[in-house]
C-alpha cells in the first residue's frame, strides 16, 4: 500500500496536515496536543472549496512566532509524543533549521525560525496525522510527484536543490514554502519525477487547502 502525495498546486505544512485530516486523521487527537504549546492561542479546522475542490482548511492562531531551533526540539520532547511521531516532528524541523542555517550562514544551533510556532504546529500536526493514518491504511511507502513551486524562500530552494527533488514553476506567488519542503523531505521515500495523473485507482483521497485563492485549486491531494 502507498502513500501518495500531490503537489501540483504546491505544498505548505497547514496544507499538508489538513490533507491528512481530510483523509482521516483525528483532529481532536492533534488538537488536545497543540494546547500543550503556549503560543498556540486558537485552533480549528473547516471545509472550504478551491476551484472547485472541496479540501480541508487547517487553521492554528499565534500568540508569538519566533523562537531559537534548539528551543523548538525541546518543546516537541514535552509534548509528551509517541517516539516514531516525535521523532519525525524533530526531523522536520532539523531539515528546516538545517536549511535555515545554510541560506543565513550561521550554525544550526543559532538559528532563529521567524515562524517557529507555525512550523512546530505543522511539524507535530502532520507527524501524528501521518502514523495515526499509517496504523489505519498499513501503507509502507510515500512516493511524491514533481512540486509545484513559485517564489522559493532561500531555506525551501536549499532543500529543494540538496534533495534533488523535481519541480516546476507555476506561479511567482510562494506556493511551496520551507516547512512544506522540510516535511516532503523528511517523509517522502520517493520523488517520482511525474505529474500526478488522473484518474489513477485509489482507495482514499484527501485534500488540505491553503489560504489564498489562485486561478487554480490552491491544495495539496493525498492518496492511499
Amino acid at each position: 500500500m502507498t502513500l501518495y502525495i500531490d503537489c501540483s498546486y504546491g505544498a505548505s505544512g497547514d496544507m499538508l496536515a489538513g490533507a491528512l485530516i481530510d483523509l482521516g486523521a483525528d483532529f481532536q487527537v492533534i488538537k488536545d496536543k497543540l494546547k500543550n504549546i503556549p503560543e498556540v492561542s486558537e485552533i480549528s479546522i473547516g471545509k472550504v472549496e478551491k476551484s472547485g475542490v472541496s479540501a480541508t482548511k487547517f487553521n492554528v492562531k499565534f500568540n508569538s512566532n519566533r523562537e531559537e531551533y534548539v528551543n523548538l526540539i525541546r518543546k516537541v520532547g514535552e509534548l509528551k509524543l509517541e517516539p516514531e511521531v516525535g521523532a519525525m516532528a524533530k526531523k522536520i524541523l532539523e531539515n528546516l533549521a538545517v536549511a535555515e542555517s545554510h541560506a543565513h550562514g550561521v550554525r544550526i544551533g543559532e538559528v532563529h525560525l521567524h515562524e517557529a510556532a507555525d512550523s512546530i504546529v505543522d511539524a507535530v500536526s502532520f507527524s501524528i496525522a501521518f502514523h495515526e493514518l499509517k496504523r489505519k491504511f498499513n501503507f509502507n511507502n510515500v512516493c511524491c510527484g514533481v512540486i509545484s513551486v513559485g517564489m522559493l524562500a532561500p531555506a525551501a530552494k536549499y532543500i529543494i536543490e540538496s534533495g534533488k527533488i523535481p519541480i516546476k514553476k507555476i506561479s511567482d506567488a510562494e506556493i511551496t514554502t520551507p516547512t512544506g519542503a522540510a516535511i516532503l523531505s523528511a517523509v517522502v521515500d520517493r520523488f517520482t519525477g511525474e505529474e500526478f495523473v488522473a484518474g489513477k485507482k485509489f482507495t482514499k483521497s484527501g485534500y488540505g487547502a491553503g489560504s489564498r485563492d489562485f486561478d487554480y485549486p490552491n491544495v495539496v491531494g493525498i492518496f492511499i
